[in-house]
């Protein structure tokens, strides 16, 4: 039998957005890891290893996310199992998440969670199926985006060269203003409506934007 890795989202904000389900596995579990502590309900965890060594010490993303998952599979096949926990949903935007589902090394159990799209429908008071929205990574926006049209989300905006970096890729800007979403269920949640040439100057990114 292979050794079991339980991952869990903590949610888009505070604990209070944190489900049942989380919480139960989080009181199972003794060996617990979490992506990164940069995260508003972190505290829930209680004793548990921070992975954000890996991004510190890693040449590139990809070799971060390979650190990640090997010692989380290193945990849980010494222990049997582990707990890991990540931002918002595990099944969006979590690289990591895909990986671990991926490998033969261990079997995996997935919790679902809300995530931080959630709120950001929920804000904008839209529903992205009728709206046809399609939400982009913006570390991949001059790539995913190139020829799209209609409504995008994009999420991870979490520096100035990356705002940048999507800004530079509309050759036609919209003329209309843009909503920026920041914080999102924190008490610092903070959604603007601005004109798309003023982003980088009004736009002061995390990785909550």
């Amino acid at each position: 039998m292979e050794p079991t890795v339980t991952i869990i989202g903590l949610g888009p904000a505070g604990s209070d957005l944190a489900t049942t389900g989380t919480l139960e596995a989080i009181a199972k579990s003794e060996v617990r890891f979490v992506r990164t502590v940069r995260h508003p309900a972190v505290s829930l965890l209680g004793d548990v290893t921070t992975l954000d060594h890996h991004y510190e010490a890693a040449a590139s993303f990809d070799d971060a996310y390979k650190g990640i998952v090997d010692e989380v599979v290193a945990a849980a096949t010494k222990a049997g199992s582990a707990l890991y926990a990540v931002p918002g949903s595990p099944m969006v935007a979590e690289r990591t998440v895909e990986m671990l589902i991926r490998d033969d090394r261990v079997d995996t159990v997935v919790l679902p969670a809300l995530s931080f799209v959630d709120l950001a429908w929920s804000r904008l008071r839209i529903d992205p199926l009728s709206e046809g929205v399609r939400i982009i990574d913006a570390h991949r926006f001059p790539i995913e985006a190139a020829g799209e049209r209609g409504p995008m989300l994009v999420a991870q905006v979490d520096t100035k060269t990356v705002l940048a970096d999507l800004v530079a890729s509309i050759p036609e800007p919209p003329s209309a203003a843009v909503t920026m979403m920041q914080g999102l269920g924190t008490d610092k949640e903070v959604i603007r409506s601005i004109h798309w040439d003023s982003l980088c100057d009004e736009v002061q990114p995390d990785h909550l934007t």
